[in-house]
């Protein structure tokens, strides 16, 4: 299916951002796996946000497996089993932005050790099975901000967030001192859960300080973290 702009991420970053998605079919006329799949409609989004914002250049690959967005942007992006999504925005807008979806009956209580904070856990969000895949997805989008300036690799409890859950927003910190680091500041966005999934965006302003982008040279791979 063709990139089309995603109505959902639309209502949740900010007007200079591009957002597109693409609906994903189990079936396919190439011979391809799910994975494949998911990768190629994710460049297809991008390419396609890209082009809204006339920004020239195509999606690369690091040597981290993350992706190189062309000079002068920056972007992420991520998907689901039924669906592929991909913010993008150039550096005089957006430090750095990271983009999340998630099914919502994909993240259980098994997992909730894994993604909580003992703050996060006092505060009771184990309890609420939408809520804690929310905060698995805010975390996903924080974590792809971030990872682009900072090249620190994070677990899910490295990370704590304060959600406004009226307002559908949150603010993300680095929580764990060992890792932080000086150019660290906090990752804020918005998130919505909508037709069984949670969709969650988060973005540094370049107002706020624009920060260097830490090469990827001698990264790990970062993959399946977060």
């Amino acid at each position: 299916m063709r990139p089309r702009e995603s109505a959902v991420l639309r209502g949740l970053v900010p007007a200079s951002v591009g957002a597109y998605e693409v609906e994903l079919s189990r079936a396919s006329a190439l011979p391809e796996s799910a994975r494949e799949r998911e990768f190629r409609a994710g460049r297809d989004a991008a390419h396609a946000a890209l082009r809204r914002l006339h920004v020239r250049g195509e999606v690369g690959r690091r040597s981290d497996r993350t992706p190189a967005w062309p000079a002068g942007s920056t972007g992420s992006i991520a998907h689901c089993p039924h669906l592929a999504v991909a913010v993008t925005a150039v550096r005089t807008e957006m430090s750095g932005i990271g983009v999340d979806v998630e099914d919502l009956d994909s993240v259980g209580p098994d997992l909730a050790s894994v993604v909580l904070t003992d703050a996060e856990e006092r505060r009771g969000a184990s309890a609420h099975a939408d809520l804690l895949a929310a905060m698995f997805s805010m975390k996903e989008a924080s974590y792809k901000c971030w990872y682009p300036l900072t090249g620190v690799v994070l677990d899910f409890t490295d990370i704590e967030v304060s959600i406004d859950v009226t307002a559908g927003s949150f603010c993300a910190e680095m929580v764990t001192p060992a890792l932080r680091r000086p150019s660290h500041v906090l990752a804020c966005g918005r998130f919505v859960t909508v037709g069984g999934h949670v969709y969650s965006a988060a973005w540094i302003d370049a107002a706020r300080g624009d920060l260097p982008i830490v090469g990827a040279t001698g990264c790990r791979d970062v993959s399946h973290n977060l």
